[in-house]
């Protein structure tokens, strides 16, 4: 049997292999392989060549990286299995970008960070970047790039170039405009912000973390109700900035019952450690106030963070398939989804911070529907389905905690990868919820028996395959979001470009901002946020997401440091609502 050649082929051209067996007379049954396993539904062709000369080709038309591998003929004839040498083809062709610019708003002169990421056969060697459409001096040569910019005093262009040797591909240009200008707190500001500090009783090291992200309370105007829960609220607010012009935002406004200044330290140490953090792929904390009180009681602190009309991930996939008008999400979607968390989460694991609680209710789209890591704790009480409580401790997601965590209690980065497993199964599924049929307080033995979920409708083995390997029993078994992300952006690569379908759903607009320009997002099941419910009861979402971060040393569990108490699992509040506002039916959008 002659065996096919190699061969390289560019990306986007169509190949074809070709065997011939020799030295038959009967009509042979023969078949391709790929790497090993039957290729079931390809383009495969038969021919007759002499009376015992047969040859068999397949074509393989527009090839994608997916196609590179080993292709082999076996053929059954005269009683016996006969297979034809290995012929490799190799794909090849410009980078493709996995990560491109993003658009940002950033603090005036402050230091941040643009990020892009590249795949390609040939590997891309070199990435060079553009500011203001001139080269930046240096190249780097590791992909994600990063450019680390010390700030801007005004708006400019980022881009990035990727090489091989097939050539250049250029990333989309992104705008960063400095629209959170720092607050400039005046000494009457100062004055009227001082005293409530003071009498939290919060130590000096904590009270020179928040110096710099301190927004006086004169400067916010709160507006509708985004979410609701135990823990209090989540509102639409007007950031005014010292230009005289506003940035909407989001703000966390915790119970008005708060009675300790404990309770207040925990969600400022929180908002501290936050603050730092500089990645696309993670939520960053834009600020914090203080709501004052009568009667000298304690004022109620106040986060703010960055407003998403996307809302968060779970309700977005869930609309997508049971809103009014059902959206097509196709696979590079979902797997560009799963990567920009594996992003987030990587950065934070080598900042040693553990999450604790990773699930798609607790990732936020932003403007370019790229994913945030979040969770400031606001799921455990809006999401009550999703959580658990085991004996006296607080509710936890058992669906998503590892099977060494439901046992002892123990949370290191490892851990977070099981979760990122079942984060994947979500997105696969967009937005089942896992174990479906088991109950909570059943999860554990299912798990302790061997049970993992099953491979999701429409799932490719290789993914699927990648989600297990999370949930291996051996927590240091497990890959390394590192590992991940990079597992991922390759079988990303694998596929076409997904097609521009100009329809998003947009979670958290209002109705005038849905009709201008926004109108097929309504059909898919948007609505106001306060007060008016969706008509399908089945569609009732209870959503809405912060962060809950918790920093240790790495592999270790986790311990009483400065930054990590406030992972600790809360238990229910019965507290009464903030004070002010008419207690309701908890309202379904999301933050």
């Amino acid at each position: 049997m002659s065996s096919p050649t190699n061969q390289t082929v560019a990306l986007g051209r169509s190949a074809q292999m070709k065997c011939v067996l020799k030295g038959v007379s009967v009509s042979p049954q023969i078949h391709w392989l790929k790497d090993g396993k039957q290729l079931q539904e390809a383009d495969v062709s038969h021919m007759v060549l002499d009376e015992d000369e047969w040859l068999s080709s397949i074509r393989l038309s527009s090839v994608h990286q997916a196609d590179t591998g080993s292709y082999w003929c076996r053929s059954n004839a005269n009683g016996f299995q006969i297979n034809s040498k290995k012929g490799f083809l190799s794909v090849e062709g410009l980078p493709h970008f996995t990560q491109e610019p993003e658009d940002l708003a950033v603090f005036k002169n402050t230091t941040f960070n643009m990020t892009c990421a590249a795949v390609g056969s040939p590997k891309p060697t070199t990435f060079f970047w553009k500011m203001g459409g001139a080269f930046v001096s240096g190249k780097w040569t590791e992909s994600p790039s990063v450019l680390r910019v010390q700030g801007i005093n005004q708006p400019t262009t980022f881009s990035c170039e990727a090489h091989n040797s097939k050539g250049v591909a250029a990333s989309r240009i992104a705008n960063v405009k400095g629209a959170f200008l720092t607050p400039t707190v005046t000494s009457r500001f100062t004055m009227m912000c001082q005293t409530p500090v003071d009498t939290l009783g919060i130590s000096e090291s904590l009270k020179q973390k928040l110096q710099d992200i301190f927004i006086p309370e004169q400067q916010l105007i709160l507006g509708r109700t985004l979410g609701r829960g135990e823990f209090g609220s989540v509102k639409e607010a007007q950031l005014k900035m010292e230009d005289g012009s506003s940035q909407k935002v989001a703000v966390k406004i915790v119970k008005t019952d708060v009675n300790s200044s404990g309770d207040i330290e925990e969600l400022l140490r929180e908002a501290a450690c936050m603050k730092d953090f500089d990645h696309p792929n993670v939520i960053k904390v834009i600020g914090v106030s203080l709501q004052s009180r009568a009667n000298r009681r304690l004022p109620v602190p106040m986060v703010l963070l960055p407003f998403m009309k996307h809302g968060d991930l779970h309700s977005f996939l869930v609309m997508s398939r049971l809103g009014e008008q059902p959206t097509e999400m196709p696979v590079q979607t979902l797997l560009k989804f799963m990567i920009d968390i594996a992003r987030g989460m990587e950065y934070l694991s080598q900042k040693n911070f553990i999450h604790r609680d990773l699930a798609t209710r607790n990732c936020m789209l932003n403007e370019d529907m790229g994913v945030c890591v979040a969770d400031f704790g606001l799921s455990r009480k809006l999401y009550s389905g999703d959580y658990y409580r085991q004996g006296s401790a607080g509710k936890l997601p058992v669906k998503w905690i590892a099977l060494e965590s439901l046992a002892d209690n123990v949370y290191t980065l490892h851990s977070d990868v099981w979760s990122f497993g079942v984060t994947m199964w979500e997105i696969s599924t967009r937005g089942q919820t896992p174990y479906p049929g088991i109950e909570n307080a059943e999860i554990y033995d299912y798990l302790l028996q061997g049970h993992r979920l099953k491979q999701p409708p429409h799932c490719t083995p290789m993914l699927y395959q990648l989600m297990s390997e999370c949930w291996h029993t051996e927590p240091k078994l497990r890959p390394s979001f590192q590992s991940l992300r990079q597992s991922l952006e390759e079988l990303l690569a694998g596929f076409s470009p997904a097609p521009e379908t100009g329809e998003h759903l947009y979670m958290n607009l209002r109705e005038e901002e849905e009709a201008s320009g926004l109108k097929q997002a309504c059909g898919m099941g948007c609505w106001e946020a306060e007060g008016q419910r969706p008509q399908r009861t089945e569609m009732r979402l209870e959503a809405s997401s912060g962060y809950r971060y918790v920093m240790v040393p790495l592999d270790a569990a986790t311990e009483h440091t400065e930054c990590n108490r406030f992972t600790s699992v809360r238990h229910e509040v019965t507290d009464p609502l903030i004070e002010g506002e008419v207690e309701e039916e908890r309202v379904i959008i999301n933050l």
